[in-house]
């Protein structure tokens, strides 16, 4: 990474922000290409390597908690030397993951196999921390819209994963030679990812301090102190007792831990009732593009009606769809409800993320974020291993009304208690 700049003032530092949102925005993407191309190759991969059907989710389990353990470490390594360092690493640590897999697929050797996965999970964790630097970016009335556009970036990405890899996979069957080939060009992808963040000139956590000697308390609850100010840096356990904290990282677990949920059982669900590989596939396409391609506007409407809003609206509209699943299989009910279910875990994660990234001071916002990250992975984790259990012996239409209801009581607790405090 180059030797950090002072960021200007003024247009100039209008400039270097917008250029910074594309940045990391391209970087996401990149991210999530890699992400996609681990999310169709490491089942298949796991049960030829084993033998074993019924151990194929193991990497993928281990990839989602790697995900997820590695988010508050390399957030607070992301305070304290900069956004821009800690992602290029990860994105070198994902292309040294990427050539690790090639080697392991190629040679069938499990341990080295499921050892890479992990490392891959910590490459990618680290990188994915990209939208950190765009709440650093922005003051909080601007904050949602910002860090909705760089989230358009796994949109993109998600996009871009079945073009990049296609020509080395369509036509292949199910063998080791075409499962580890995708992996070397993964490499090259993860390397074009360091490239892009090298290109920031001016850190995104300098920009923060930046803006808050422009502007005091622009930034967090005790920043305009100065240049060359210091304090300690408070322990997450600190930070989430402040008011609406805790409950803005239960509304993004719970919206998680529903998504997860439906996405866990949902492609069982249309598999065993006949729909064939290409209807799960269009299930799975529509679902991201409601996580994601919706960030810009969803992130605009947080800005203009407030966080606790978009907590409640993304609890509802996430429960209304876990409710829709409940009419059965078909493309017909599946589409719109799996994509409203995208659409509310999007509302409740940018709501979450502005609503910590408001409350935190520059140097401490990276672990704040990356606590919400881990306790959303893991629950993930839990609730994709919890998800087909439940459904093999129950059916998926009371497993989602649970889930509604699980979504739509907090909802309607989070607005009373909204509701309240307008009142007083």
């Amino acid at each position: 990474m180059p030797a950090p700049l002072l960021p200007p003032t003024g247009p100039a530092l209008d400039r270097v922000i917008r250029r910074n949102t594309v940045t990391l925005g391209a970087a996401l993407a990149i991210g999530w290409t890699i992400i996609q191309l681990q999310a169709a190759l490491t089942t298949i991969t796991t049960e030829i390597l084993t033998g074993q059907t019924w151990s194929a989710g193991v990497a993928s389990a281990l990839f989602s908690l790697t995900l997820g353990l590695v988010a508050i470490p390399a957030g607070r390594l992301m305070d304290r030397v900069g956004r821009g360092p800690v992602i290029v690493a990860g994105f070198v640590l994902a292309g040294v993951a990427a050539g690790g897999l090639f080697v392991a697929v190629s040679t069938q050797v499990l341990a080295l196999f499921l050892a890479t996965m992990v490392l891959l999970g910590l490459g990618l964790g680290a990188a994915s921390l990209v939208r950190v630097g765009a709440a650093d970016m922005a003051p909080p009335e601007r904050r949602g819209t910002i860090i909705g556009r760089v989230l358009l970036g796994a949109a993109v990405g998600a996009i871009l994963g079945p073009i990049v890899f296609a020509p080395l996979l369509s036509g292949e069957s199910a063998d080791v030679a075409s499962l580890s080939t995708p992996w070397i060009l993964a490499a090259v992808v993860a390397g074009l990812g360091a490239l892009v963040v090298l290109t920031i000139r001016h850190d995104p956590l300098a920009i923060a301090r930046r803006m808050a000697e422009e502007v005091p308390g622009s930034q967090g609850p005790e920043l305009g102190r100065g240049p060359g100010s210091s304090y300690p840096r408070r322990a997450l356990r600190v930070i989430f007792r402040q008011p609406g904290l805790s409950a803005s990282l239960g509304a993004v677990i719970v919206a998680q831990g529903v998504m997860a949920m439906a996405m866990s059982v949902v492609g069982l669900e249309m598999h065993h009732h006949g729909q064939d590989l290409g209807a799960i596939s269009v299930a799975l396409g529509v679902h991201i593009v409601g996580m994601f391609g919706l960030s810009p506007i969803l992130g605009i409407a947080i800005d203009r009606y407030g966080r606790l809003s978009g907590l409640v609206g993304g609890l509802l509209v996430c429960g209304i769809g876990a409710g829709g699943l409940v009419l059965g299989p078909t493309l017909t009910t599946v589409l719109p409800a799996i994509f409203l279910v995208g659409v509310g875990w999007n509302l409740a994660y940018l709501a979450g993320t502005a609503r910590i990234a408001d409350a935190t001071e520059p140097e401490e916002r990276a672990a704040s974020l990356g606590a919400l990250d881990m306790a959303g992975l893991f629950t993930s984790a839990a609730m994709a291993v919890l998800g087909p259990a439940l459904l093999s012996v129950t059916a998926i239409g009371p497993l989602m009304l649970a889930a509604a209801v699980a979504a739509i009581v907090p909802a309607l607790f989070l607005a009373r208690g909204r509701t309240m405090a307008l009142a007083t």
